[in-house]
């Protein structure tokens, strides 16, 4: 997880509306797959969740509103999981919480077609 984590910073911190709607796809399965079997608090709310906003950026027309909320949703939910974490990692979970939920304010304005920016991943 440390190295899915890192890179999903980077793509973060250089701005979730920079990334087109099949990285974002790619980001989220990814995702996915490591919380699957996850046991932590929240994590099954975070992989449904993640599965929601896959569904919406795999639509021919990006819904902004829905993307922002679920954005936003994931980022609390992510920060709420650090706790759970320890460390370095606790800290990075916490960034990436907090770059999703500043994110959705970008992500808002974004997106009426598939080609157009979106974001993604817990």
């Amino acid at each position: 997880m440390p190295v899915k984590l890192a890179a999903t910073l980077k793509a973060f911190q250089d701005g979730i509306t920079n990334l087109s709607a099949a990285q974002g796809i790619k980001n989220i399965e990814a995702w996915e797959e490591t919380l699957q079997d996850a046991d932590f608090r929240g994590a099954k709310t975070i992989h449904e969740n993640l599965g929601k906003l896959k569904k919406l950026l795999q639509n021919d027309h990006l819904d902004g509103g829905a993307i922002l909320g679920l954005l936003k949703t994931l980022g609390e939910e992510t920060v709420r999981a650090s706790s759970h974490a320890e460390g370095k990692q606790a800290e990075q979970i916490k960034e990436l919480g907090e770059l999703l939920m500043n994110g959705a304010g970008d992500s808002a304005g974004s997106g009426s077609s598939r080609g157009k920016s979106a974001g993604a991943g817990a």
